[in-house]
């Protein structure tokens, strides 16, 4: 065959290949002087109705190509036809070999080819064409054949994807016409004058199947096949071959396989005369000719190419269509490893290619970018979870302790029950635990679903309960478990927690569970990382820089009414590439400390003067002690640590050594001056770590002696100054000084006083009378004792410890007051602090914060007193955040109140699209108060957040009581009664000053004669009222520079709810002076 002199304006070199379809010229770009490859349709001895089709296909391949810019997508430069009117399209070249070839190679087992391409390399060639083919479904297109002679390696690392001439738009992209000038270049190239056709549909797949519809071209003979493609076709099944697996595919068990798949008979074996792809790597939907394909189909071939690259064989085979398809349909596909046991496959790459090639296209990888995720996780040393316990669990799966607890839970197919046990059935009064009996190493992913069922004598009360993780049993039992917990219905229902060995380290104060409604719950536990999911949305996430060891999983009995189900563990077992401690570290674990030590040592020689060789130097010196007991041998490995940056790692070894043998008083004072000699946090992380550890371990226990309460007291005290270091021990801070404070109260109070100075002391001193006064000693021993009864009150306890901090902020210290004392049911007392906080702002000329003044604003409206009106419209003009919009909820109810409706429908109606008010779901407020949405908050969609359901029944209810008030409807007065009566099932100890304290509904209720009886309170001291109005006179005399200031203090109240910020969903969690 000629080789023409030039192509366009090409200059042509020589042939770089030829294939049925077209022959590619090696060309230069006369105008930028650059090579090119063009390639040139091959239309000698086509027939005038075959070359319509190839020329479609042909430029279908150069435009999508052309609009898929990426770097394993070879670019097209130009399109044109030459003189002869070959069509053509210039591209870039490729310096390579297709995979095809490399494949073949290693088959031969060629010495080179194994040498240049291992297992690693092939993974990585196809982790590129994963990130291509995602490319490219982002864009709206699959390939649809894809293959490894599709595939080039290039010379310097390069991977592309070639021959997109079967690519199809998917259906979600169809209506963006994509190819609209698709057409115009037809025209332009003269494409198909010879036959009269309609033009194909272009939104749909431009290929011989579409022309194969048209009444035309129908009437030529079927059976032929047209080779379009090079060497390697692309595999065309005539209409022939199609009518000899009819029965397969209207067979029920495809079917069932493949529920997205129209089965009908005409349609699929005359509509679309040819299915296109090549078999081999077709998916089972593909090769029965489904109408509609999916990314899912480019995932399977995926797949089919990792399986060969495991192999060298391919998936399926056999002697006709209807067996490689039934088998393809069947998922009779043997486990890489088996079919070559010789190759050594990793099960990892195995179990991705298997799952690629699921026939139920809903079980493969959702993208080729978790896909590929999959791929880089192996490369990492990692592996998918993976399934690690029965579809079905019954009683043998689980061990229940203490003894006795087997009358507490109830199991039957695949469901626990915690359920009442209804008489006595002795054993230990402690928690009930069911522990998963299998250990489950490495990462760990927790699933169940959940319903609550309430108590007899309330409707609407739960049970708390929880999930252990990361858990082991002791031996003898010590009357609780270690690990993780994480709480559910805790506080009375109103916030979730994750404890660490009993010890709160992180909380979420707005999560309520309803009654009755079914709950999914996703537990993941990865490296250091703990992400809790209910319904998909993230509810709790944390990081431990030292995780729990454990290796059991189970649930915590708190209560009756509890159903578990649809229960799946799956891990990733240990990782394929483990850390050069991780080694000596389990021979430890498991008393081979000579071994240990030796494993230790080598990798402290290897890593001289860095923080990896100096912690091994340390580890060796444990192991060294634990082997025979001699601390003079056990220091000689630390002398080397004695200079330098990694001198604390030697007291560190001596306090280990204290503790081994039981005396934590001596311990806890090495480590006291480890962190006083310090100048910097630089190395000290790990003995943070122990600190942490025994802390929360002490704080679990009562004390029985004054020389017990000194070994809590003096982890208590590490713990805080090493978390007022380290910003992500900070989470962990607040529950530990809760803890430590409640003990000293209750068990030592004559501790106490020593206690908050040591605290004055670690945190700074303020200055000013006002930080004289809040500071004094008897009045915040009385707000401690107070506290006591609010100790599942997260934030108010944050709040009450910014006192005992000395966080010097006259404004916010007062605040917290006013949160305080109106939780605690003061009503008088919180109104009286905020109207000092709002004399001190009118005398500094500043915001109002909002809490305060919507105290004052509520309940003068409720009250209808005379000065609502204008404390509502300080709410909207001098306040912030939620203040401003629930002021206008307000106006607009005082308003409504006085006969002007029109005026409340206007002042609502702004509320419903006012952006800072959706972001604290007061338009659904609006939106009720308009009578758009029911006075259900569950069916008017207000999400699952007591403080916003508890809002929305106020303030709707307020005006179904101003109906009743004005009308004396019934209906009124029962729809505003059943808000109420809701808002106070829900209502709790909370931040937000609507549930702080029922006075909100208390009077309307007892206008309408269905209040509640009032609860006790204890009266304030004349001491506390002379100390509250001390501190009120010295905060209204406080210089400007002094009335808002803050700390380095702050960190340690505010850090859980920032942290917190980050970890929640829609809706997002607010600021601390959000409502």
């Amino acid at each position: 065959m000629t080789v023409p002199s030039k192509i366009g304006k090409y200059d042509v070199i020589r042939v770089l290949g030829r294939g049925g379809m077209g022959t590619v010229y090696h060309c230069i770009d006369p105008d930028l002087q650059r090579f090119v490859a063009v390639k040139v349709l091959n239309q000698t001895g086509k027939k005038a109705d075959a070359l319509y089709p190839l020329r479609m296909r042909f430029l279908r391949e150069a435009f999508t190509t052309a609009q898929l810019q990426h770097p394993a997508i070879p670019p097209v430069y130009d399109v044109g036809k030459d003189e002869t009117g070959h069509v053509f399209y210039v591209m870039k070249p490729i310096e390579g070999i297709p995979l095809s070839d490399i494949i073949d190679s290693l088959k031969e087992d060629s010495e080179e080819a194994r040498d240049k391409y291992d297992i690693f390399r092939l993974v990585q060639i196809l982790s590129g064409v994963c990130q291509a083919i995602q490319y490219a479904h982002n864009k709206g297109f699959i390939h649809r054949d894809l293959k490894p002679s599709n595939i080039f390696v290039g010379n310097y690392g390069d991977v592309y994807v070639i021959d997109w001439g079967l690519t199809k738009v998917l259906k979600d992209y169809a209506g963006q016409d994509k190819f609209s000038k698709l057409k115009q270049l037809k025209e332009k190239f003269d494409i198909g004058p010879e036959i009269k056709i309609p033009a194909p549909d272009l939104t749909h797949t431009i290929a011989i199947d579409d022309v194969a519809k048209t009444k035309d071209y129908n009437s030529g003979d079927l059976s032929k096949t047209v080779i379009i493609e090079d060497s390697l076709p692309t595999r065309e099944i005539s209409a022939d071959e199609m009518s000899r697996s009819k029965t397969l595919l209207l067979d029920d068990t495809v079917k069932t396989l493949l529920p997205r798949i129209e089965y009908n008979r005409k349609n699929t074996l005359t509509a679309s005369g040819k299915i296109l792809g090549t078999l081999s790597y077709m998916a089972p939907e593909q090769a029965v000719g489904a109408n509609e394909l999916g990314k899912e189909t480019d995932i399977y071939a995926l797949g089919v190419i990792l399986y060969e690259l495991l192999t060298f064989e391919l998936p399926v085979s056999g002697d006709s269509l209807k067996e490689v398809v039934g088998q393809k349909l069947d998922g009779s596909i043997l486990l890489p490893e088996v079919k070559s046991p010789g190759r050594n496959i990793p099960p990892e790459l195995s179990a991705i290619a298997m799952q690629a090639m699921d026939p139920d296209p809903g079980k493969r990888f959702k993208s080729a970018k978790e896909l590929n995720d999959a791929l880089e996780f192996w490369f990492e040393g990692k592996s998918l979870f993976r399934p690690a316990v029965n579809n079905e669990i019954d009683r043998k799966d689980f061990i229940m302790i203490p003894k006795g607890s087997d009358a507490y839970w109830g199991i039957d197919e695949n469901t626990i029950f915690a359920v009442s046990p209804g008489e006595d059935v002795g054993g230990d009064a402690a928690d009930r635990y069911l522990i998963f009996k299998n250990e489950f190493i490495g990462d760990i992913y927790y699933s169940m679903s959940f319903i609550t069922y309430p108590h007899e004598e309330s409707r609407d009360t739960i049970s708390e309960f929880a999930i252990m993780l990361n858990t082991s049993i002791p031996k003898p039992w010590k009357g609780f478990l270690d690990g993780y917990s994480i709480h559910f219905g805790a506080g009375g229902n109103t916030r979730a927690a994750l404890c660490r060995h009993g010890v709160e380290i992180f909380s979420n104060e707005y999560l309520t569970i309803e009654p009755r409604k079914k709950y999914h719950l996703e537990v993941e536990l990865t490296g250091q990382l703990i992400k809790v999911s209910l319904n998909r949305q993230i509810i709790l996430f944390f990081k431990d820089s030292s995780p729990c060891t454990g290796t059991q999983l189970g649930f915590m009995h708190l209560g009756p009414g509890l159903m578990f189900s649809d229960i799946k563990v799956r891990t990733r077992g240990l990782p394929g590439k483990v850390s050069a401690l991780d080694v000596p570290e389990a021979l430890m674990a498991e008393g081979c400390y000579e071994a240990a030590g030796k494993s230790f040592m080598s990798i402290a020689q290897g890593h001289r003067n860095r923080f990896l060789g100096a912690w091994a130097l340390y580890k060796a010196g444990m192991a060294s002690y634990l082997l025979d007991h001699d601390f003079a041998k056990a220091a000689a490995f630390w002398k080397a640590l004695r200079k330098g940056p990694f001198a604390p790692f030697e007291k560190l070894g001596e306090a280990s050594i204290e503790l081994e043998n039981g005396h934590h008083l001596n311990a806890i004072k090495i480590i006291n001056g480890i962190i006083l000699g310090a100048k910097t946090a630089s190395n000290l992380e790990p003995i943070a770590d122990t600190v942490f550890e025994q802390a929360q371990q002490s704080l679990r226990n009562k004390p029985h002696s004054e020389e017990e309460w000194k070994v809590i007291d003096g982890w208590a005290r590490l713990a805080l100054r090493f978390g007022e270091r380290f910003p992500n021990r900070q989470t962990m801070t607040p529950s530990i000084l809760w803890r430590w404070m409640l003990l000293a109260l209750i068990e030592y109070p004559n501790h106490l006083s020593d206690c908050i100075m040591f605290l004055r002391k670690v945190f700074g001193e303020g200055k000013g009378s006002f930080a004289e006064i809040v500071t004094t000693i008897e009045p915040l021993m009385i707000i401690l004792r107070r506290s006591t009864r609010m100790s599942d009150h997260a934030f108010l306890v944050g709040k009450v410890m910014r006192l005992l901090l000395n966080y010097d902020d006259n404004l916010g210290n007062l605040e917290t007051l006013v949160r305080f004392y109106l939780n605690s049911g003061h009503v008088k007392m919180a109104e009286k602090i905020s109207k000092h906080i709002y004399e001190l702002c009118e005398k500094h000329e500043c915001e109002v914060p909002p809490f305060p003044i919507t105290l004052l604003a509520c309940k003068a409206w409720i009250s209808n007193s005379p000065e609502a009106k204008h404390l509502i419209e300080t709410m909207i003009s001098r306040s912030s955040d939620w203040g401003v919009t629930d002021g206008k909820l307000l106006l607009g109810l005082d308003s409504y109140r006085n006969g002007k409706k029109e005026e409340a429908f206007k002042c609502w109606e702004e509320i419903t699209n006012d952006k800072e008010a959706i972001s604290f779901n007061r338009h659904l407020a609006a939106k009720g108060l308009l009578g758009r949405l029911s006075p259900d908050p569950v069916k008017a969609g207000v999400p699952n957040r007591s403080d916003h359901r508890l809002l929305y029944c106020l303030f709707v209810g307020y005006r179904h009581f101003l109906d009743w008030e004005s009308s004396g409807s019934k209906e009124s007065f029962d729809t505003a009664a059943q808000l109420f009566k809701t808002a106070l099932k829900i209502m709790r100890p909370s931040y937000d000053i609507y549930s702080a304290n029922d006075i909100f509904l208390r009077i309307p209720m007892q206008k309408m004669k269905i209040a509640p009886p009032p609860k006790a309170i204890e009266p304030l001291s004349k001491e506390e009222i002379d100390w509250i109005e001390s501190l009120t006179k010295a905060a209204l005399d406080s210089k400007p520079e002094e009335f808002h200031r803050t700390t380095s203090s702050i960190r340690i109240s505010t850090s859980t709810r920032e942290n917190q910020k980050l970890s929640t969903f829609s809706p997002p969690p607010p600021s601390e002076e959000k409502n």
